[in-house]
């Protein structure tokens, strides 16, 4: 039901208007008020849906109540004299309908009050509709003008409309970038794929594209963009709504991201071979100390002229030959058991240059270049002559038959990381101070493929691998916490650089120790020693050469059965021999449990490799010597004689 007031001071008036209505009663309900100041009262309890004033009331107009009642209820003015001038004067001011009254507008007044309820119910929805459309519009202006994404919209291959992220993104303001192409921002070579984009859009081939493109910025900066492009509608004809991000720092981040897995991979390839190549080493050493020194057993027992002592030193020979391919292995694992010392790589690149001159191909010449005051590095010579001969035979391979050189080059500098990510070790070194060596060729040369795999185990680009030469590099210098640097290029031959951090230059290379060796027979030493290893060949090898020295032997197969043993014996036991590889209790838990048995007890290692910290650390603890395997009976018996007391 709608609400209704009346304004009217004439009260036969009022009495017509309000009979008037009255047949309608279930439609309007009325009030009626006799001037301005009580309508204004009214209105201040309670707005009506619909008023009806008359133009002339005792305390002003009705005109005023006209602008009261603006936006919130509809109007109809009410007047005795009515004239066009009068009517249009109250549309004017706001009225929604001008009645004059008489009889015959009376009794139309409810179909008025309708049909005016109803135009006001149009005017209201028409007036939401506006405020909506306005908020909107705002919403969006709002919305696009402060989105991150850079919005274009480009009409006739000119952008007509860009928003504040596309002007920071093009260092040009809103107003400059309007009536720009495309094309003046791309590299010449992306302008044709960029139009095919668009044509493609705009003539409805595709519903959306999505590309990327190197853009150059008003400042001369390039940088990468993923844009995309759907069709719309501007100003009443076709355009394309193009949204840019730059992706510059996500494609960066994605180039490093594929290298770092590249080199994930590689090194866990590497790491699973040399964890292979490492356990078969470890076996293979305990198998060759059980024959070497049987061999040398075997000997001891033999008159000088036996004929069979021959065969022997034949045997010990390949023997040996396998030890020194089993350090290839453990050198590619690295796991190589270092004997370092301090030497200067300049005087022992002198030291090997006849045997590397005869060890190269005849069509090949070798040139020198030796810094003459080069700083000394902490290195194994053996290793490193081995590094040094390996990419010789590699450099003269690479020659073939042809004429060629091959130049060797020492000298000193600085290194940064950024040189150091150029590095074939997985492992970068800190930057500093390294001496390095340059194996230079001007052989086939390499493509990259070939010098990712350069380092594989026998992989060869001339026919099937023959071994672990470069492999067994790529392991020394990962134990020497060197660097590897390979530069080459198909038909303009290789260079390879070998890195090794340098000593302060008043450091000065060690003197050779000769190795003393044993009277035969051997001294007689009294004591008890106790063989822990879990390779039985090994522990009879020990035992025998032990027990021929005069001592007595106790034996362990593992950590647990020593720790057992020693607690048995400890006051008899003067040395303990102990493997570190163990199952059960590994050799570094069993000394622990053995120093809090007798803290002063004294252990040797027995070793096929360089156990690196865990050595150094058990060394730290109170290990008093090592023993590399395979065993040499002169050498094993200087070790132990070094703990005895001869009688």
């Amino acid at each position: 039901m709608k609400r209704l007031l009346l304004v009217e001071d004439e009260a036969d008036h009022a009495e017509l208007l309000a009979r008037a209505l009255a047949t309608n009663a279930d439609e309007f309900t009325l009030t009626t008020v006799g001037s301005l100041a009580a309508a204004q009262a009214a209105l201040t309890r309670e707005l009506p849906d619909l008023a009806l004033v008359d133009f002339h009331l005792p305390d002003g107009d009705g005109s005023t109540l006209v602008a009261a009642a603006q936006g919130r209820f509809p109007v109809i003015l009410l007047t005795a004299y009515g004239s066009e001038r009068g009517a249009v004067e109250a549309i004017k001011a706001g009225a929604l309908d001008y009645v004059i009254k008489s009889p015959e507008s009376f009794a139309e007044l409810a179909h008025v009050v309708r049909r005016a309820l109803r135009e006001w119910q149009h005017v209201v929805q028409r007036q939401c509709a506006e405020v909506a459309l306005r908020e909107s519009e705002e919403r969006y202006r709002t919305l696009i003008e402060n989105a991150l994404e850079a919005i274009f919209v480009l009409q006739d291959d000119a952008i007509v409309f860009a928003n504040r992220a596309a002007a920071r993104l093009t260092h040009l303001s809103g107003q400059e970038l309007t009536g720009r192409t495309i094309e003046d921002f791309l590299r010449p070579e992306d302008c044709a794929r960029a139009r095919s984009m668009l044509r493609r859009v705009a003539g409805g081939e595709e519903e959306a594209v999505e590309e990327e493109f190197n853009i150059i910025r008003q400042d001369g900066r390039e940088m990468l963009l993923a844009t995309n492009g759907v069709r719309i509608l501007w100003a009443g004809r076709p355009a394309i709504l193009a949204f840019a991000n730059d992706v510059s720092a996500r494609h960066r981040a994605e180039v490093e991201r594929l290298e770092m897995e590249r080199r994930l991979l590689h090194s866990q390839k590497l790491e699973s071979l040399g964890v292979l190549a490492g356990g078969i080493a470890h076996d293979f050493n305990n198998l060759l100390t059980a024959i070497y020194g049987n061999i040398e057993l075997a000997l001891l027992d033999l008159a000088e002229e036996d004929p069979v002592r021959e065969s022997l030193h034949e045997a010990a020979r390949a023997t040996r030959k396998a030890t020194e391919l089993t350090r290839q292995m453990l050198a590619y694992s690295g796991r190589g058991r270092f004997l370092i010392k301090i030497l200067n790589l300049t005087e022992l690149v002198q030291e090997m240059a006849q045997l590397l001159r005869v060890s190269i191909a005849k069509t090949a010449t070798l040139h020198l270049e030796l810094a003459p005051a080069l700083p000394c590095t902490q290195v194994d010579s053996a290793q490193v002559q081995q590094v040094i001969m390996n990419l010789i035979t590699n450099a003269s391979e690479a020659i073939g038959d042809r004429v060629g050189s091959i130049t060797l080059r020492t000298g000193v500098k600085e290194f940064t990381a950024g040189e150091f990510d150029r590095s074939r070790l997985a492992e970068k070194p800190e930057p500093g101070r390294y001496v390095y060596l340059d194996v230079i060729d001007t052989g086939c040369g390499m493509d990259e493929t070939v010098q990712q795999r350069l380092f594989d185990p026998f992989f060869t680009t001339k026919f099937t691998g023959r071994g672990l030469g470069m492999a067994a590099v790529l392991g020394i210098m990962r134990g020497h916490k060197g660097a590897i640097i390979v530069d080459s290029k198909p038909g303009q031959g290789s260079s390879i650089r070998v890195l090794f951090p340098a000593l302060a230059d008043n450091t000065s290379a060690a003197a050779e120790s000769a190795v003393v060796p044993v009277e035969a027979p051997l001294p007689r030493l009294t004591g008890t020693v106790l063989v822990v290893d879990d390779e039985e060949s090994v522990r009879q090898v020990a035992l025998n050469f032990l027990t021929r020295m005069g001592l007595r032997v106790l034996c362990a197969a593992d950590g647990q059965a020593a720790v057992t043993l020693f607690r048995q014996h400890a006051t008899e036991i003067d040395l303990v021999l102990l493997d570190l590889s163990m199952p059960k209790m590994g050799g570094p838990e069993a000394f622990t449990e053995l120093q809090k048995i007798r803290p002063e007890v004294r252990v040797v290692i027995a070793s096929g490799y360089d156990e690196g910290e865990t050595g150094r650390r058990l060394a730290g603890q109170g290990a008093v010597g090592i023993i590399a395997k395979p065993f040499q009976l002169q050498l094993f018996h200087a070790e132990i004689r070094r703990h005895f007391v001869t009688p």
